[in-house]
């Protein structure tokens, strides 16, 4: 049978199903519940981030100044205007004692501001390295060696950096989002976005091994790293449910046409 649902829920359940977040599923049955609809079955499979190798003794891949990492497409949904603006400060306080920002990721959409607020910043200039390519082997080496990675996203559909990162024992300091919160299962530092005080302020103390840095290492055993089998797993389960409520009765249709 085909159910037709209202544009809107179709979006949301696609955007449910490709992100495979549980906040997105909690928005698609809140919806069904305005429209009056029953909502069919769906399903939260967390993804599974890549797979970088363990490094014994991290080497600073940026020289010997300590560093912080933030990972994804540069555009105005991952914030990084308050990154820029935490560093703009923290350059202006610390000199050359301030810690680098590394930024991998492509240039997206609506970046033409960031772009040029870096090119006219002297400060920034001298503390941000932008790096629009990198290899696996090379991620997973810069991940390792941070002081931590940077999430300060506005929204997050689900957040493979903090996976991936918490994969190697690396600490996150990440915005206090529905989806970091399910996925970082208690370990990151979670702050507001917006809040460029708190943001500086966390930077600044995990520069060193300070009380939150060292929490978060010692609870680094207790991650458990989402994998593809688990994923597929969920969506499976998921499958085999569709396919046994999509299953007619056969007993109560031949009853009918006895009856008839």
């Amino acid at each position: 049978y085909t159910l037709q649902l209202p544009a809107g829920l179709q979006t949301r359940l696609a955007d449910a199903s490709g992100r495979r977040s549980s906040g997105k599923l909690a928005g698609v049955f809140a919806m069904g519940a305005i429209s009056a609809l029953i909502v069919g079955p769906c399903v939260a499979a967390p993804l599974a981030g890549a797979r970088f190798p363990r490094r014994a003794g991290h080497a600073q891949p940026t020289g010997d100044t300590p560093y912080f990492l933030c990972l994804g497409t540069i555009e105005p949904r991952k914030n990084h205007a308050t990154l820029l603006a935490v560093w703009h400060s923290l350059a202006a306080e610390l000199g050359e004692k301030t810690p680098r920002l590394v930024i991998v990721g492509q240039w997206g959409a609506g970046s033409a501001a960031l772009r040029k607020q870096l090119q006219g910043d002297a400060l920034l200039q001298r503390h941000v390295e932008v790096l629009d390519t990198c290899r696996d082997e090379e991620l997973g080496h810069l991940i390792a060696a941070a002081r931590a990675v940077l999430l300060p996203s506005r929204a997050e559909g689900f957040g493979l950096p903090m996976v991936e990162a918490l994969a190697l024992g690396t600490p996150v300091i990440a915005s206090d989002l529905a989806s970091f919160r399910v996925i970082g299962q208690g370990i990151p530092t979670l702050l507001d976005p917006l809040d460029i005080t708190a943001w500086k302020q966390a930077v600044q103390a995990f520069i060193n091994d300070c009380p939150a840095r060292s929490n978060q290492v010692a609870a680094m055993p207790q991650f458990r790293t989402p994998t593809w089998a688990d994923h597929f797993g969920a969506v499976e389960q998921w499958l085999d449910m569709l396919r046994h409520e999509a299953r007619p009765d056969v007993s109560s249709v031949h009853d009918e046409r006895s009856a008839g």
